[in-house]
């Protein structure tokens, strides 16, 4: 695996780690938190849409570029509005992808003679599960919730950290491809 991927993955793990801690410390503030910022940057993202539209064609208001804007601004709108919600669902469809990658990597590591590989992949099970069950059940109990989520961000960020350390082993031969 790529040495700058590696590191990247490590760092967004540790910044996990404490965006987790402040979710488990403070569970409401850390809500509605998450909520503005993703919500105004959705807003924000729409308007550059919309500026840049229409810097390349001022009467071409249906296109692909026009469509992503809305969409952006109606989740935008969507997320400040209905934040527990819109949160769960967000997070449940991450945690789904993250544990597929988490079984990716743990049958690259059984393909590469690794110990490990088992907890890796009931780690990856877990995480799926948890990302489907928040996708088709989300809970809208907020705090509790809030707290969940903190504690699965900390164990999650935690096995990649864990992840990390394990797969530093993995050569350019390896059979894992990011």
């Amino acid at each position: 695996m790529n040495k700058s991927v590696k590191n990247a993955w490590l760092g967004i793990s540790l910044f996990g780690i404490l965006v987790g801690l402040a979710m488990i410390i403070w569970p409401a503030t850390s809500l509605k938190a998450i909520c503005i910022i993703a919500g105004i940057s959705a807003i924000l993202l729409a308007v550059l849409q919309f500026f840049l539209q229409w810097r390349i064609d001022p009467k071409g208001f249906f296109s692909t570029r026009s469509l992503l804007a809305v969409l952006l601004l109606v989740f935008g709108l969507h997320i400040l509005i209905r934040a527990e919600l819109v949160l769960m669902l967000w997070l449940g469809g991450l945690l789904l992808v993250d544990g597929v990658y988490k079984f990716r990597l743990s049958f690259a590591m059984k393909k590469d003679g690794m110990s490990g590989w088992k907890a890796a992949m009931i780690f990856a099970a877990v995480f799926a599960l948890l990302g489907l069950l928040m996708l088709f059940v989300p809970a809208t109990a907020g705090n509790v919730i809030t707290v969940l989520i903190g504690i699965g961000l900390v164990i999650n960020c935690a096995v990649n950290i864990w992840l990390h350390l394990r797969t530093g082993k993995l050569g350019s031969g390896s059979s894992f491809v990011v």
